[in-house]
């Protein structure tokens, strides 16, 4: 593996010397697309490498504390990102998303989207059955060839919907009330009816949590709230 490294090292040298201008439109076109899909084929690359890093436990014996410190100091990445990275590789690899994986190898998706669906398949119902994550992570997959990662984030919260199942028991919790005040059905925490927390400045009402302003309808909104990225 370390000659193939090398080979590819000398491949993009020779392809870096070239000069673009030379293209026709059609090709490139076609590279443009080429090169923006590679970076999937590396990440899944890296992630093999991080995956065997983690299993071997390279990061103690090099001085690390974890293997995304390791590539914190290496590359100097923010830890975040090293963070994301040994989380993508371990979820393709041994984890829940061996479909995105595959994806991510052959170039299909972005590595963005791939986070997209890791995130989203992590962040299922404990309930739901193989099947239904299999398939929730399949369709996600297909909808990424399709739409940008922020979209996908907004898809990926539909079906997280989907698949929550609401206690319709007897003393389960109400979604109605939990859609009015953004909390599980239970006793009031506060005294009477103040609602002045729940407004901004000029009265409008406040959103909770993070993401973009939609209407969609939450059946089980303390499950839906757990789907961040």
């Amino acid at each position: 593996m370390p000659g193939r490294f090398a080979v590819l090292g000398e491949l993009f040298d020779v392809l870096l010397s070239e000069e673009p201008w030379r293209l026709s439109d059609g090709e490139l076109d076609m590279l443009l697309e080429k090169a923006g899909r590679l970076g999937g084929r590396v990440a899944a690359l890296r992630g093999r490498l991080i995956v065997e890093a983690q299993e071997r436990g390279l990061a103690a014996r090099v001085g690390a504390v974890d293997v995304a410190s390791l590539l914190r100091d290496r590359l100097a990445l923010a830890s975040r990102e090293s963070r994301r990275q040994v989380s993508l590789a371990l979820a393709v690899g041994n984890g829940p998303c061996a479909a995105t994986g595959e994806a991510l190898a052959r170039g299909e998706i972005t590595v963005e989207h791939a986070h997209v669906i890791r995130e989203a398949i992590e962040g299922l119902p404990r309930d739901v059955t193989d099947t239904e994550r299999a398939t929730a992570e399949q369709m996600l997959i297909d909808y990424a060839g399709t739409f940008d990662p922020y979209r996908l984030v907004r898809l990926a919260a539909r079906i997280r919907e989907q698949l929550t199942r609401v206690d319709t028991s007897p003393g389960g919790g109400d979604p109605t009330a939990a859609s009015r005040d953004g909390q599980p059905d239970g006793p009031p925490t506060g005294g009477g009816n103040d609602n002045s927390g729940a407004c901004d400045n000029g009265g409008a009402p406040r959103r909770s949590g993070r993401g973009d302003d939609d209407d969609r309808p939450s059946p089980d909104p303390a499950q839906v709230r757990g789907l961040t990225f």
